[in-house]
């Protein structure tokens, strides 16, 4: 990208994260659905925020 003036120092950070499957089944891959937050949720996403944040913290 090119140089700017701005500052992207406090912009957040977004992070989209889908669940693929098993890594040895052969259907193993995402779709626009996944993307989007439209799939079948398998896993708590606030013990996911959770595990995330503490990770977080345990780094500063």
């Amino acid at each position: 990208l090119a140089a700017t003036e701005d500052d992207w120092q406090r912009f957040p950070l977004v992070a989209r994260l889908v669940q693929r499957g098993g890594s040895g089944g052969a259907a193993s891959d995402i779709g626009a659905m996944e993307l989007f937050a439209a799939s079948v949720v398998s896993h708590d996403p606030f013990e996911l925020a959770k595990a995330l944040a503490a990770s977080l913290e345990g780094q500063r």
